[in-house]
């Protein structure tokens, strides 16, 4: 509201940024049923924020801790390999007490990524590809979470069977739970797509037909040109 210029509230900002530093960052689970003090759409949320506010206040201190800690913070819940034979690569847990992989919080942590990218682009193009990359590589591992014949996208992924076997698709002992959160999952893994396709994706006409490729060359949509 203060950078659309309807309130004026820098001085605010900016004593709540500097009380959320100095406790070294704040990231206690900020869904409303678990309460660890680390959890990983904490730190990707309030990257996204203190990002927001070191721009407003045109502060490089807020920005770096934003970067650092926050941002740098969700290192520690990526999974680097398929566990208990599902595909958990590429996607980060929620926290220690409750490891599953939800996909509403992936989301979140893949748009992080995907606006540090955005906004290191000109300033540092070798740090912004490996945002970028890491953004998609978490799209890349939700898209491995489509089941059925209709694509039906589990709300999360029990690697560790701790929700409990009578929740996961076939009931199976580890794997995707067979119910979802129809507006988390689809506004959330939306937004960082659309993002993507919007202002980091590479744009190209060829035979009257416009495609969307990543960083890497991929196809990821191809539309008429004229639309």
């Amino acid at each position: 509201m203060t950078a659309a210029g309807l309130a004026q509230a820098q001085p605010s900002l900016k004593e709540k940024a500097a009380t959320f530093i100095r406790a070294g960052g704040i990231f206690g689970s900020i869904n409303h049923d678990t309460y660890d003090p680390h959890e990983s759409v904490a730190y990707a949320v309030a990257f996204r924020t203190l990002r927001q506010v070191a721009l407003l206040l045109q502060d490089d201190s807020i920005r770096q801790f934003a970067y650092e800690k926050c941002l740098g913070g969700l290192d520690q819940f990526k999974m680097h390999e398929d566990r208990n034979g599902v595909a958990t690569k590429g996607l980060l847990y929620m926290e220690k007490s409750w490891d599953t992989a939800y996909l509403w919080e992936n989301a979140e942590a893949a748009l992080a990524y995907f606006e540090a990218a955005a906004d290191t682009r000109i300033s540092d193009p070798e740090k912004s590809r490996g945002f970028e990359l890491d953004g998609l590589v978490i799209l890349r591992a939700i898209a491995r979470h489509h089941h059925g014949p209709h694509g039906f996208l589990t709300e999360g992924v029990d690697w560790n069977d701790h929700v409990g076997q009578q929740h996961h698709i076939n009931q199976a002992k580890f794997g995707a739970i067979r119910y979802t959160e129809p507006f988390l999952n689809n506004q959330h893994i939306l937004e960082p797509t659309l993002f993507y396709l919007k202002h980091l994706a590479r744009r190209a006409t060829r035979e009257g037909q416009t495609e969307w490729r990543d960083l890497e060359e991929n196809l990821l949509l191809r539309l008429p040109a004229s639309e």
